[in-house]
């Protein structure tokens, strides 16, 4: 029994579908990457400010004026 055209899914299709899916992984993907950049500064700002509280309390503040708006803006 021949297939008739009609039951075969179009290219076009099948690439929208691939498309809407790769979309799906990269926004998926850039969510993971952007916890992870938080927990990484924050970490960082908790090491920084251990280590060199005693040695600079300026390098903190101007850590901290640099990292609160980048941390924000994320």
């Amino acid at each position: 029994m021949a297939r008739t055209p009609e039951t075969r899914v179009p290219t076009s299709e099948c690439r929208e579908t691939r498309r809407t899916t790769l979309n799906k992984l990269a926004k998926k993907f850039d969510i993971t990457i952007s916890l992870c950049l938080g927990s990484l500064t924050r970490w960082l700002f908790c090491f920084f400010s251990t280590v060199s509280f005693p040695i600079s309390v300026h390098l903190n503040c101007g850590l901290l004026a640099i990292l609160v708006p980048y941390i924000l803006h994320m």
